[in-house]
């Protein structure tokens, strides 16, 4: 279960980290403390419910040191809705929670009715990085270009993360973009097993078989920019490939005839390259 923070602040009052506390059962969650705006005390017996649309659902009640906890039904954008007696009702901007997340929150409301700002969210999931660093250090196969490895390489395409990468190689030719222009794309083949590369973009796969042609502008490749990339995982061929993935570069078999007999057969055992853009870092 991955778990981040989203603060909810209000005017220039500074944030508070809010304490650690138990996980909850729950797939996804979102738990936090209900905060007084002016004097920073902590609002208890506040119901707090979550807004998915514009129609309040769950909600709870917070304890006497005002921290809540709401289990959510499942990944995808939320709002909290906070109210008590002598207190503004308020709700929050949207704040996204991913699968198997646990977002904690400092909330801070309004005394009376005394307009406030504007509710400003800063939310971040550290899924892509935890993934990340856990095949690094725990599977060891395949190449890992860390952040800082990327913010050094100065890219100008995407592609180019594979530049002087042992054991793959890496071309360009002339074809149509992903915008219906014409410009340089890449061609990238491994120099392991039978050299072909399936990819995914923060864990979403993106190109369906090994063979298709136009991978880079036909697919989600070909909208990500230079600076979209935090890390890339890439494993060179399918014994590289770590086995919760291996799902997504299984054999394929293509087969050509001539007549109805077969003239000609391929087996794919395919590396895969995973690209970890800087909204899932």
């Amino acid at each position: 279960m991955r778990r981040h923070l989203v603060r909810f602040l209000f005017l220039f009052v500074l944030i508070v980290p809010v304490a650690s506390r138990p996980r909850p059962v729950a797939a996804q969650a979102v738990r936090g403390v209900v905060v007084d705006d002016q004097n920073l005390s902590r609002v208890g017996t506040a119901t707090v419910r979550v807004v998915k649309g514009d129609a309040p659902g769950l909600g709870t009640e917070t304890d006497a040191q005002g921290h809540f906890l709401l289990p959510l039904p499942g990944a995808g954008e939320y709002r909290l809705e906070v109210q008590r007696i002598g207190y503004v009702t308020t709700r929050s901007q949207a704040f996204r929670v991913e699968k198997d997340d646990t977002v904690s929150v400092e909330f801070r409301v309004a005394p009376d009715a005394v307009l406030v700002a504007p509710i400003t969210v800063t939310a971040h999931s550290f899924r892509g990085r935890t993934l990340f660093e856990e095949h690094r250090k725990d599977w060891g196969k395949g190449v890992f270009l860390t952040p800082t490895q990327i913010d050094s390489m100065r890219l100008r395409a995407p592609a180019e993360v594979f530049r002087k990468m042992k054991d793959v190689n890496l071309t360009w030719g002339w074809g149509e973009l992903a915008d219906g222009g014409h410009g340089p794309l890449p061609s990238v083949r491994s120099q392991q097993g039978t050299g072909c590369l399936l990819y995914m973009v923060n864990r979403v796969w993106v190109r369906p078989v090994p063979w298709a042609r136009g991978d880079w502008s036909s697919y989600q490749l070909g909208d990500m920019l230079p600076e979209d990339i935090a890390a890339v995982e890439v494993y060179r061929s399918v014994s590289e490939v770590p086995k919760e993935l291996r799902r997504y570069t299984n054999q394929y078999r293509t087969r050509v005839l001539d007549g109805g007999r077969l003239a000609h057969q391929s087996l794919f055992n395919c590396g895969l390259v995973v690209f970890w853009t800087k909204s899932a870092w």
